[in-house]
């Protein structure tokens, strides 16, 4: 019978699952904003903004992110629009877009969360982008913004809570540093739920200002018949 150390168990058990894929942790996409949240509150009408991030959980070579592909999704169609993209104020790595961050939001781009996909109801062109710079090195073992976003919602949307996450064709959510594609381990959620608008209070402050120049009439014709 061969023995084996402790020692050298626990180096074949690290081995094996270093080269087990379903062991690793992976490469995840995820959705938070400014208040460090993945969810906003919201009326029709209005805007929200929230952030893409990356986040690459080792040093693997199938984890080491080289470029990103995905479109967002919503669970309603024509409910959101994207109303902005900015790829370069927080410094992604992923600035080397598909498309420029000013062409996202081009009609010819389709920005309307409004195409049928296996994640929801998606804009209409590639999201995603290489590295910012050819040489640069791949995402490995960090988190990174992806793109920062601001989404518009529909003046006529109805009060619910919807989710918006991202839609990455099967098998090509990511490349590695050896331009093989990859879908993403899991991708997050970004919930967004609409309220019903306050009433204007334009016509609160009206309503008293009336009764009282009701008032003041009343008073003049009382003492107008002393």
């Amino acid at each position: 019978m061969r023995l084996f150390t402790v020692s050298a168990l626990i180096a074949m058990l690290t081995t094996s699952l270093c080269f087990c894929d379903g062991a690793r942790a992976g490469v995840v996409l995820s959705f938070t904003n400014s208040s460090s949240t993945n969810s906003a509150t919201v009326s029709p009408g209005s805007t929200f903004a929230f952030t893409t991030k990356l986040n690459s959980t080792d040093n693997a070579t199938v984890d080491q992110v080289s470029a990103v592909d995905y479109f967002l999704a919503a669970s309603s169609s024509s409910i959101f629009t994207i109303a902005s993209r900015n790829t370069t104020t927080d410094g992604s790595p992923f600035a080397g877009t598909y498309i420029t961050d000013s062409g996202v939001t081009s009609s010819g781009s389709n920005p309307i969360l409004n195409l049928t996909s296996t994640a929801g109801y998606r804009n209409g062109i590639d999201l995603g982008g290489q590295l910012t710079n050819f040489g640069d090195p791949p995402v490995s073992n960090q988190l990174v913004t992806v793109a920062d976003y601001t989404l518009s919602v529909a003046a006529n949307a109805p009060s619910g809570t919807y989710t918006i996450t991202a839609y990455d064709p099967s098998g090509e959510g990511y490349s590695d540093n050896s331009f093989n594609d990859h879908s993403f381990t899991s991708v997050g959620t970004y919930s967004v739920t609409i309220g019903t608008p306050e009433p204007a209070i334009g016509g609160l402050v009206v309503i008293p200002a009336l009764l009282a120049l009701r008032r003041r009439r009343r008073l003049a014709r009382s003492f107008s018949r002393i």
